[in-house]
């Protein structure tokens, strides 16, 4: 291991023990592997680091567990969150607070009448377009 990349992963999970996710570039991992690609210690040895820095920052729970997301960039660490943290909000929560619903298609809320055509609905270049379906 190269020290002074020790130092920036440090840094980095760190940042992940405040602030739940942290992405760190390929090219810094390798160079603190130096391999690339990654092999099974160099996981180990990372998990080693989080579990000290962890303890590090006077954690009285257990260092949560962390998942990785293998980008083409970058690797990002996501670690489970504690009680100490916010709570989680879906984006598609706020976006359904924040705008408005759309009307059910007037198709849909009329009941059929027994013998006439079902009549179904899209929309083809900006037209409504019925069609029998």
């Amino acid at each position: 291991m190269i020290t002074t990349t020790t130092a920036d992963l440090q840094s980095a999970l760190r940042l992940l023990a405040n602030d739940i996710a942290v992405s760190v570039p390929w090219d810094a991992l390798h160079q603190w592997a130096g391999s690339n690609p990654l092999a099974i210690e160099h996981y180990t040895q990372l998990q080693s680091l989080w579990n000290e820095v962890w303890w590090a920052a006077n954690r009285a729970t257990p260092a949560p567990t962390v998942y990785l997301y293998h980008g083409p960039a970058k690797l990002t660490l996501v670690r489970e969150s504690t009680l100490d943290d916010p709570p989680a909000v879906a984006l598609q929560d706020l976006a359904c607070i924040s705008v408005p619903q759309l009307p059910e298609p007037l198709s849909l809320r009329l009941p059929h009448r027994a013998g006439a055509p079902r009549l179904g609905h899209r929309l083809l270049s900006s037209k409504l377009i019925s069609e029998r379906v």
